[in-house]
């Protein structure tokens, strides 16, 4: 080591240990440089190149333990009556499964109570059997019923890429479950069906006649024991490089965003001021130019802190060897990380906490809004997908590391026989919290190429190869990716004319969990960019604002819940307005359009201009009385359009997509021509709520985490002119034909009107009902709510799923059931809101009464939907043409 640089290295040293804030230094004792032998790093070589002769992938076949057989093992009577031989695992001319799709070919044999398969601990396939259902993990008895195990034979062979859950029938295996007596399912395991097979060493020299020249491939082949196969990883890498060129060298969803926005934006460093790396060889950062080659590193930061780059350090960071001298500071998942890019040949390697500069905030908020760019970009990301937090480690990088790996169930049943579990890695899913992590869930669906890291074990996948792993062969198909690049290419132009591509950003995000709430919009950001350029939208608190009417209209799925902001904080509670899915936590979401209108984004643009009539305004700020139009999609528009309607085009008249509304057609007897929001400053309507320093924050109304994914953001309260009606709420006293489609512990009621009779069906979510017990008449019910018409929609499919325009008696008005909000009666500092089934905008004056009848705002509370006849049901005056604010 040099004079220069281990001088530079103390200096570093000193420095970095000084501005470790995250952790303390007492925690850590420093080793001096001196002592410190030259860092342990590989010299970075390419991934092995494939060869002609790098597609025969079964040459080096591991051997067998020598101790997989013990002495005195033998089939106990249940597992003789299997008929287990070796040919019998090979579907071959003349049975009836040949040539036909996977299907199952036997009777099921239950093995016995999982308690009492534990305990034949001579019979080497009920060893197999209890490590492969995973009975150490699974509960002896269920409901009070015993928990047994049981098997049939089945069929398995290559997948079809156009419909890659259809198998050929090439070999057969033993698949398994759990269940209590009478074959029902195991509710804890969940529909896990692991299967068990030959091993790939055993099957004969000599093919059997007729079976498939590749049958080997289908096999169960021996994994590295201790430690994961590099080896065989980069031979992977080296694969796709070869054979995938044409579909895994370039991410299309950045090809599609550059053509779309006329650029050749492909590369971070693009876009970014300061796009750094670590150089993985000299372990420091580097910024690195457009067009360098890095790898990625998606994994779960957990709870505990953990040093990360600064701007005060950054510098420090970028001397040769910094990173090694601080490798006792850096979580096991980054020491191992760091590993696998050196072991695969990855010059460059990106980890957030080390790449971004954490006190930066404008350069932080950059790349967060490109995170959809750096992980598209990567040549590899290597997802931890088996690590819960950063300080787990990677199970199988290193020998003796912190994380270890798990040895391979293999057992001999006969000489010459050996059967191993042959587990798929999305068995692992479940249990593991990286799939549950909202950061993670973007991470992930942006990956092109990507090494997984899941129970003890490595995955590679990439455009042409689902998933290689350890102990399956590599397919032949998937080597050379046949006819991928034409099915890829098809299914991704039907995901952008598919509203259902759309909504699964909104599904699937809305049930992921967030250690801090002032992530909900960051880590969504690099989807809702993807979101916006792909579908040509933009998003107000998270829902497109293309066809947002009919977005609305989603429903809250298991133990989903409303989040009621109290206005106790600046920024209220971290969660967004009630009519989005943000305002909503602790489960999914389900927008569903695709399911009762079509998936066709152009006949849903075509259809919803007709079904709609509400102007949209979304408020700018609590103490500014303008609004501005919610559209920004519609062509010539002014994107500043303010609330006088002095723009062009006269969108004062027209809803969302440019249709002209007529409302007095549609609402006949019914005055529809008000359409412009009344000017009004929410925090003056309560003065006594407001603050009185302008240094001091706003509590009410309250504030919703700020909107940092539209391009327009506002404060989040919407304000407009539809129709609003008083209907009752009371237990029901029809059955839901559709009730084996509602999920989760929602409670239904009915909605009843002034003839008494149920007209429709409201879910309302557990929290609503338990604050009813606490305001109005102690949640006694029947009630009258107020509930306003949002536009026309489906609460079912068409008949035989045909053209729903073509079947009218399915078409209904949506409607929206409301709570309005006023301040409690200690104003800011009471914590709590008066919640109202009745309200409208408005200051309530002195003498008036009840209170309730000038509120503030008002607040979701569920969708349902009443037939077009179901207007004069309408208690109290009727349909009203009223003004409503949203939030």
């Amino acid at each position: 080591m040099g004079d220069a640089l281990l001088a530079s290295l103390k200096a570093a040293k000193s420095a970095l240990e000084a501005q470790i804030v995250h952790r303390p230094a007492t925690e850590h004792e420093w080793t001096d440089p001196d002592d410190i032998p030259a860092a342990p790093v590989r010299p970075i070589a390419p991934a092995v190149p494939a060869g002609d002769d790098a597609v025969t992938t079964l040459t080096s076949i591991p051997a067998v333990p020598l101790d997989v057989a013990m002495y005195g093992d033998k089939l106990c009577g249940t597992c003789k009556k299997l008929e287990i031989t070796k040919e019998r695992f090979f579907v071959l001319p003349g049975n009836k499964e040949y040539g036909e799709f996977s299907q199952q070919d036997s009777d099921i044999t239950d093995l016995g109570p999982i308690a009492a398969i534990g305990e034949r601990t001579s019979c080497p396939l009920c060893r197999l059997v209890y490590v492969a259902i995973g009975a150490k993990m699974l509960p002896t008895e269920e409901d009070g019923l015993a928990v047994h195990a049981s098997c049939y034979w089945a069929t398995d062979g290559r997948r079809d890429l156009q419909s890659p859950w259809i198998n050929a029938s090439a070999i057969r295996v033993l698949r398994l479950y759990a269940h209590t007596p009478g074959n029902t399912h195991l509710q804890t395991q969940g529909f896990v069906s692991p299967q068990i097979t030959m091993l790939c060493n055993d099957a004969p020299e000599e093919p059997y006649p007729g079976a498939l020249p590749d049958v080997k491939e289908y096999f169960v082949r021996l994994r590295k024991p201790g430690s994961i196969d590099f080896d065989r990883v980069r031979r992977w890498i080296g694969l796709c490089n070869k054979h995938h060129t044409h579909t895994c060298r370039t991410n299309p969803m950045l090809e599609l965003d550059a053509a779309l926005k006329g650029s050749d934006h492909k590369h971070p460093a693009d876009v970014l001021p300061e796009f750094r790396c670590i150089d993985v060889a000299r372990m420091c950062l580097a910024l690195v130019p457009a067009g360098t080659p890095y790898a990625a590193l998606s994994y779960v930061w957990g709870r505990r802190s953990f040093f990360c780059t600064l701007r005060a350090n950054v510098k420090e960071l970028e001397q040769p060897g910094s990173l090694a001298l601080l490798s006792d500071h850096l979580p096991q998942t980054i020491q191992d990380a760091l590993c696998v890019a050196r072991e695969v040949g990855q010059a460059y390697l990106w980890i957030d906490t080390l790449c971004i500069v954490q006190d930066d905030n404008e350069l932080k908020g950059a790349t967060i809004k490109r995170m959809d760019m750096v992980y598209c970009a990567a040549d590899l990301v290597i997802i931890a997908a088996g690590s819960p937090h950063a300080y787990a480690g990677i199970a199988g990088v290193r020998p003796g590391g912190v994380a270890g790996r798990p040895r391979q169930a293999v057992e001999q049943v006969a000489p010459g026989l050996r059967l191993a579990a042959n587990e798929h890695w999305q068995d692992g899913i479940k249990d593991a919290s990286y799939y549950q992590r909202g950061w993670t869930l973007q991470e992930n669906y942006f990956a092109w190429r990507s090494l997984v890291f899941i129970n003890g074990t490595v995955v590679f996948r990439c455009a042409g190869a689902d998933a290689w792993e350890e102990h399956i062969p590599e397919s032949t198909t998937e080597i050379y990716a046949i006819n991928v690049q034409a099915s890829r290419a098809a299914r991704r132009a039907e995901e952008l004319n598919d509203i259902g591509s759309m909504e699964q950003f909104m599904n699937a995000y809305s049930e992921c969990i967030l250690s801090f709430g002032s992530d909900l919009y960051n880590a969504f950001a690099g989807m809702a960019r993807q979101l916006m350029v792909q579908y040509n939208t933009d998003l107000c608190h998270g829902m497109p604002t293309r066809f947002f009417d009919w977005h609305l209209l989603w429903e809250p799925q298991n133990e989903t819940h409303h989040v009621r902001c109290q206005g106790s904080v600046a920024t209220g509670d971290g969660r967004g307005p009630s009519w989005s899915w943000s305002g909503w936590t602790g489960g999914a979401v389900f927008a569903h359009i695709w399911d009762w209108y079509t998936s066709d984004i152009g006949m849903v643009s075509h259809a919803i201009r007709k079904r709609t009539w509400i102007v949209w305004y979304q408020r700018k700020s609590h103490r500014s009385s303008r609004c501005t139009h919610l559209v920004r999609h519609m062509k010539d528009h002014d994107a500043e359009d303010d609330s006088d309607g002095s723009a062009g085009h006269h969108y004062g008249s027209r809803n969302l997509y440019g249709e002209r509304v007529k409302t007095k057609h549609r609402f006949p007897g019914l005055d529809c021509s008000r359409r412009k929001p009344t000017p009004v400053c929410l925090s003056e309507l309560w003065p006594s709520a407001d603050h009185t320093d302008d240094k001091q924050p706003v509590t009410w109304p309250p504030k919703y985490i700020p909107d940092t994914l539209g391009a327009h953001p506002g404060s989040g309260f919407l304000q407009f002119w539809t129709v609003s009606i008083l209907l009752q709420v009371g237990e029901p006293v029809k059955k839901d034909v559709d009730a084996d489609r509602r999920d989760g512990d929602h409670v239904r009621l009915g909605i009843f009107g002034r003839s008494g009779t149920q007209i429709s069906f409201v879910y309302v979510e557990p929290d609503w009902v338990k604050s009813q017990e606490e305001t109005n008449g102690g949640g006694k019910l029947p009630q009258t709510r107020e509930f306003i018409l949002l536009c026309e929609a489906r609460d079912e499919r068409a008949p035989g799923n045909g053209n729903p325009d073509k079947h009218k008696k399915g078409w209904k008005y949506a409607m929206m059931m409301l709570e309005w909000v006023t301040p409690g009666a200690g104003g800011k500092h009471s914590g709590q809101n008066q919640r109202w089934s009745q309200g409208q905008i408005g200051p309530r004056q002195d003498g008036e009464a009840p209170v309730g009848a000038w509120s503030a705002y008002a607040e979701r509370v569920a969708i349902a939907c009443i037939g077009f006849g179901d207007l004069g049901e309408a208690l109290g005056d009727g349909p009203v043409w009223k003004e409503i604010i949203l939030g």
